[in-house]
């Protein structure tokens, strides 16, 4: 009925409901701090004006977790009709199979009864989780619960306490309250084991644990129906290993509960659980793994990698990912107490940071594990871009652009252009895919680049940006602008086809380094340098493009001289070199006016023959240039 992948993904829409709750009420308590930080001179002042204000907070508070539950009430109502229906329909096939006619959704009351019923449960359960919302607290050392009114007025107390006693400085409070808020977070306590789950995890259990009973209940119908007692229980990869013994497998009704402990909360179609299990016919149907390959692939799964000294099955390693994805969450929420209760920018900045190093961290271990990254586990809070502001620094694989380590051949930032309004109007609608919807849309892009670029009148003139799109010139949901250096930037690289934009302040063409990023990644349909003046320079693939051929040709073409000094031979590879960087410094200080010139016409020369040669690799290249003034 429903793939792996499928069943993970439904809970998404309840989960964000209740980070979005839980972010609210966070940044209610932050601004009330901010909001009397300023004016409270005796604690006399805070108590007459706690007593109207948090009073009515705890009515705010009331109402918005009864609006978020009305909203979980309709996503589970929508999660239980319409998807559960669709996985129902997509089984007719086996019924056709069996020659034999499946009862259509719209007049199986029974099927409909089943599917309230279940949805009426989670509803319960949702209902539980709210009436125990608190926050976790730690007091010499042990993790105490405390009710969300009490915690809300406890917090406030203390924190105006610290201010008004004169002992603290507001920032100082507001660091410590939103460490305190970001390490604990809304919480559900209820379960019988003692056990505290966060509420966005506690929902999704919830819904997860509904769609594995309704589509046991589905099979076991067809199965009847179809007379088998058979059922093929399905594979996935990163099973927890108490699963993997039993699935892929085919068993009898009976085998499912003593072998793979279906009904149990830790067996088939429990809590977190992604197995399902169809009907099976010895025979005539055929299993979609045999003994000989779920073995190999289980071994696979259970022979260790290391990384960083500690070694990870496949397993551990889903596990790891899930913890980095816990705390990029928090971090993400700190950052966005802290800019809410308008800390000092430094503090926001190490914030930031903290959160980059987690981001990049999670990268790393995703790719020496061999795991998709599920950044939408990350971003199901919907703070949007907070690691860098309105930046994101990408932690990917990325195309280093300019000069990238080389030195400024006029010893000046005078190469560089100011973007003017003139300029940004100057930026033309080139020929690039022969359609003049995208072609328009592209045209803009460059436009909104260089508005972005020229908004931040802190930044030197030349320091470049950029910011990537979809095939279909759709902002990518993650990857916004990316702040550089000056003549340097580093660009995003999505894991689907998408074309990217960087600014030049040059306002010249490509660099050996940008030619090299597109030859290297192969989700990179176009790549734009957009001049400061608004001139435009666009690299852009065709279906006959071969980029291992065209990385082999700019490696040769890089390795050809084009400039000779009284000692050494000079070549593009050698200049993009950043190992060279002391080597460069040497040379030019020995060059006049004359050679520096002659060595720029030479490397711009070599870069126009590149880019000349990119139409045999099935590569289109478009340019307008618009002069310097």
């Amino acid at each position: 009925m429903f793939k792996p992948g499928e069943i993970e993904g439904i809970p998404l829409g309840i989960e964000q409901q209740f980070s979005d709750l839980e972010m609210r009420i966070m940044e209610d308590i932050v601004r009330r701090l901010k909001a009397n930080s300023n004016d409270i001179t005796r604690a006399a002042d805070w108590q007459i004006h706690r007593l109207h204000e948090l009073g009515m907070s705890k009515r705010e508070i009331k109402k918005q977790i009864q609006d978020s539950l009305q909203l979980s009430d309709k996503e589970i109502d929508r999660i239980y009709s319409d998807v559960i229906k669709t996985g129902y329909q997509r089984d007719s096939s086996i019924y056709n199979f069996k020659g034999k006619n499946q009862i259509p959704y719209e007049e199986n009351a029974g099927l409909q009864q089943l599917i309230a019923a279940v949805s009426a449960q989670t509803n319960g359960e949702f209902k539980n989780i709210t009436q125990t919302m608190g926050f976790a607290k730690r007091e010499n050392g042990q993790l105490k619960f405390t009710q969300l009114s009490d915690y809300y007025q406890k917090t406030l107390d203390g924190a105006m306490l610290d201010i008004t006693s004169g002992a603290f400085d507001y920032n100082t409070v507001l660091k410590r309250v939103t460490k305190e808020l970001t390490n604990s977070g809304l919480r559900t306590v209820d379960y019988a084991s003692g056990k505290s789950i966060r509420v966005e995890s506690a929902a999704r259990m919830a819904v997860m644990t509904g769609v594995s009973q309704v589509t046991a209940q589905i099979n076991e119908s067809n199965a009847k129906e179809l007379d088998t007692e058979y059922f093929e229980v399905t594979y996935h990869g990163g099973a927890r290993p108490s699963h993997q013994e039993w699935q892929g497998k085919v068993y009898t009704k009976k085998e499912l509960g003593t072998i793979c402990g279906l009904g149990a909360a830790d067996g088939l179609c429990g809590c977190n659980c992604y197995h399902d299990y169809y009907p099976f016919f010895p025979g005539i149907s055929e299993r979609a793994y045999t003994d000989e390959e779920l073995k190999k692939l289980n071994k696979e799964e259970n022979t260790p990698v290391e990384y960083n000294g500690k070694s990870y099955t496949k397993y551990e390693a889903t596990q790891k990912q899930r913890s980095l994805e816990k705390a990029m969450r928090a971090e993400r929420q700190q950052i966005n107490l802290l800019q809410t209760g308008g800390a000092n920018e430094e503090d926001i900045m190490l914030a930031r940071g903290r959160y980059r190093a987690t981001s990049s961290e999670y990268t790393r271990f995703s790719k020496a594990m061999k795991l998709p990254q599920q950044r939408e586990r990350v971003t199901v809070d919907g703070l949007g871009n907070v690691g860098v502001g309105k930046y994101k620094i990408s932690q990917k694989s990325v195309a280093n652009s300019g000069n990238s380590g080389i030195i400024n051949l006029n010893d000046s930032n005078s190469i560089y252009r100011e973007i003017t309004q003139n300029s940004i109007s100057n930026v033309p609608k080139l020929n690039i895919f022969n359609d003049e919807t995208l072609d328009n849309a592209h045209r803009e892009a460059s436009r909104d680049l260089l508005r972005e670029v020229a908004r931040h009148k802190e930044l030197k003139v030349g320091t470049e940006f950029s910011i990537v799109y979809d095939e279909h010139m759709n902002p990518i949901p993650n990857c916004g602008y990316i702040q550089g250096e000056m003549g340097n930037v580093r660009i995003d690289n999505p894991n689907v086809p998408y074309h990217a934009f960087h600014n030049h302040g040059s306002g010249e063409t490509f660099s050996l380094q940008d030619l090299r990023g597109f030859a290297r990644r192969s989700n990179m349909l176009s790549l734009t340098a957009q001049g400061n003046t608004g001139s435009k320079y666009v690299i852009s693939s065709t279906k006959q493009i071969d980029r291992n051929g065209f990385y082999k040709f700019l490696t040769n073409m890089s390795n050809e001289v084009i400039f000779r000094t009284e000692n050494q031979d000079i070549t593009l590879s050698w200049l993009y070199d950043k190992s060279n960087k002391s080597q460069l410094h040497e040379l030019f200080s020995n060059l006049n006016k004359e050679q520096k010139r002659q060595l720029k016409n030479a490397i711009v020369d070599k870069t126009n023959e590149c880019l000349k040669g990119a139409e045999n690799y099935g590569i289109k290249y478009t340019k307008t240039v618009v002069a310097n003034k």
